[in-house]
């Protein structure tokens, strides 16, 4: 027997018309509404507007979105359920935020999002983009240890969304190019470990220096087993963290004791997600680094678990952006990367 929606059910099993049921669906989503309030008020061990520890707070009306308000006791100031939250200052509902995360872990356009959340392209956008700056801040603390896998990858750099010649003039732009590995290539170095967890970021373009793989010690514990091929660029980092090291001497060996096998399959995924997109704005690179990362280390769980990891990860980071900042936070912008105009 073909499985009824809920809507349908209410129809056809129930007799209730299109205005009782949205009536109950209305229902419904403030029941869950009130469930999150509960959850984001209950405990509260500082108040997001006084700084007070441990704060009473009671209702205090609604706020122009909508939004349960509460006020805190101590002294009298009012702050949304979500306040500090990635919903804060966002009119979308619950609904529209999960559909928005799971799209964004599965490779969907903007355009396709906006569509199913009933929202244009530069809401969309925004919405993703605040995502983003929240993992990419989460992934600011990732450790990996235990037997870890370092390597570097590389992406065309793009200035997708920047017309050519828009802002110099109306010649192609072109980049400079030195001898070696070309410098419209982003690299990203990377490292996998044994337990799942990821970490990705761009510091430069071309090839990687000993300073760029140095930004890697803090996310790297010491006396891990490093596996790499060989790169001279590891060197000082690898000492530095008293790891031990193992060169994998052939990488297209797979059947080897010592491989690559997990970084490989970590930057053919993110091979596959930049075909999917149409390669992103390079400026942009590091914050869908930081969503190549948790892809990975989600990668085994469905969907209904999958919205449960992202949403507590980035409720319990408390960390929050605006839309108005969102597109000049944190932007990827190597010394390196030259622009001009052709002649």
């Amino acid at each position: 027997m073909e499985e009824l929606s809920f809507a349908e059910y209410l129809r056809k099993e129930m007799g209730l018309d299109d205005y009782q049921i949205s009536k109950m669906q209305e229902l419904l989503a403030s029941f869950e509404q009130t469930e999150d309030m509960s959850a984001a008020t209950d405990g509260v061990e500082i108040c997001p507007k006084c700084g007070t520890a441990h704060p009473k707070v009671v209702r205090s009306g609604f706020a122009g979105s909508g939004k349960q308000m509460f006020r805190c006791a101590s002294f009298g100031r009012r702050f949304t359920y979500d306040s500090g939250r990635l919903t804060w200052y966002s009119h979308q509902n619950a609904d529209q935020w999960k559909t928005l995360m799971l799209d964004t872990f599965s490779g969907q356009s903007l355009r396709s999002t906006s569509g199913r959340i009933g929202v244009n392209v530069e809401t969309a956008f925004n919405m993703r983009h605040r995502l983003m700056c929240v993992l990419e801040k989460v992934l600011d603390d990732e450790v990996l240890s235990g037997k870890v896998e370092l390597d570097e990858t590389y992406v065309d750099s793009s200035r997708k969304g920047v017309g050519c010649g828009r802002d110099a003039g109306f010649g192609t732009v072109v980049q400079k190019v030195k001898r070696g590995l070309s410098r419209q290539k982003v690299c990203i170095l990377s490292a996998v470990d044994k337990d799942g967890n990821a970490f990705a970021r761009a510091y430069n373009c071309g090839t990687p220096s000993q300073d760029n793989a140095m930004e890697l010690a803090c996310h790297l514990a010491d006396d891990s087993s490093v596996t790499t091929d060989d790169t001279v660029a590891y060197e000082r980092l690898l000492e530095s963290n008293g790891c031990f090291h193992r060169v994998c001497q052939d990488c297209r060996d797979h059947k080897a004791e010592v491989n690559l096998n997990r970084i490989s399959s970590f930057h053919s995924m993110i091979k596959d997600f930049y075909r999917g997109y149409r390669g992103v704005a390079t400026k942009y690179i590091n914050r869908y680094a930081a969503v190549f990362s948790f892809i990975w280390k989600f990668r085994k769980l469905k969907d209904g678990d999958l919205h449960g990891k992202i949403k507590a990860m980035v409720d319990k980071s408390g960390f929050a952006i605006r839309t108005g900042v969102v597109q000049t936070y944190r932007l990827f912008t190597p010394q390196d990367i030259e622009w001009v105009v052709a002649s």
